[in-house]
């Protein structure tokens, strides 16, 4: 066998940088891995040293490069990487070799990790002890309730009078076109909305009017957008079911995708109100949390 796949879970990365050594002992080099899966290529046995190290920065920003290239001149190979661990390695034949060439740098490093396990345990704790009021999460949907309420109203004045004194007439829609223009004068610049008041304003009119306020794990509108595409997925599905009903006499298969979206949306909302750290779907998604103000 050339090749080896080998799952396995590591909470200190010395202990990890040790395995990998006693595999290259046996001949299988690491060529990558990506959490947890750790891939080998069969080789002459004790052919490379393998180092761990968690940067500053991400690989690919313009400092981890510099410094990746510093080491590639003393021979060191840059394997693999992992968020901002990279995976190193130097033929045995040319010594033994140490990244960390004094005591500051190994504790800078060790500073380094220290910061990480922090950003990602801080989290967790406010996630445990995160007890937002229900009365205040309906609060937060009655407002966003009224939101949305208003922006149809709006629509269907504005399509109202396009009918009238445009059209002349409703015209006649297939099932097809209906779900198209509800897709795309609703559904979707109701996502837009609420992706862009979480993203630039922590939170839509709704949680701010409940004193609330929406946490990214990583600030990036994708986040935002995941989490509202998620959130309003019971609505579309409610949307298409009854448009598909309303042309099928509701058939078997309007009525599945109507329930289905009903289920999903009480769903989401129980998980919202009565989870203890009150993430629902979309949330769980984005890596988001709604919390206090």
């Amino acid at each position: 066998m050339k090749n080896k796949r080998v799952i396995r879970l590591f909470l200190d990365y010395e202990h990890e940088e040790k395995w990998l050594n006693k595999m290259a002992a046996k001949g299988y080099n690491l060529i990558r891995c990506a959490f947890g899966r750790y891939y080998f290529e069969k080789g002459s046995p004790g052919g490379y040293i393998y180092r761990l190290e968690f940067l500053d920065e991400l690989p690919d920003h313009p400092d981890s490069s510099a410094y990746l290239e510093f080491l590639s001149e003393t021979g060191v190979e840059h394997v693999a990487s992992n968020d901002r661990w990279i995976y190193v390695r130097r033929r045995s034949e040319l010594g033994d070799f140490e990244i960390y060439s004094d005591l500051d740098s190994k504790i800078n490093h060790h500073k380094r990790i220290s910061q990480m396990l922090l950003i990602i345990v801080i989290p967790n704790i406010v996630s445990a002890l995160n007890q937002i009021a229900i009365k205040k999460r309906l609060k937060e949907l009655f407002i966003d309730y009224l939101v949305i309420v208003a922006y149809l109203a709006v629509l269907f004045l504005v399509n109202f009078l396009l009918i009238v004194f445009v059209l002349g007439g409703l015209p006649e829609y297939t099932e097809l076109q209906s779900q198209f223009i509800a897709i795309f004068t609703s559904v979707i610049p109701i996502i837009l909305i609420f992706s862009y008041l979480d993203f630039y304003r922590n939170g839509s009119i709704g949680k701010k009017a409940a004193s609330l306020k929406l946490n990214f794990k990583d600030h990036r509108f994708r986040f935002s957008l995941l989490r509202n595409l998620v959130k309003f997925l019971p609505w579309q599905l409610g949307h298409i079911g009854v448009i598909r009903g309303v042309y099928t006499e509701f058939d078997l298969t309007s009525i599945v995708i109507a329930n289905l979206g009903t289920i999903l949306g009480l769903i989401m909302l129980f998980m919202g109100l009565f989870r203890q750290d009150k993430r629902h779907l979309g949330d769980m998604a984005a890596g988001t949390q709604v919390t206090s103000a």
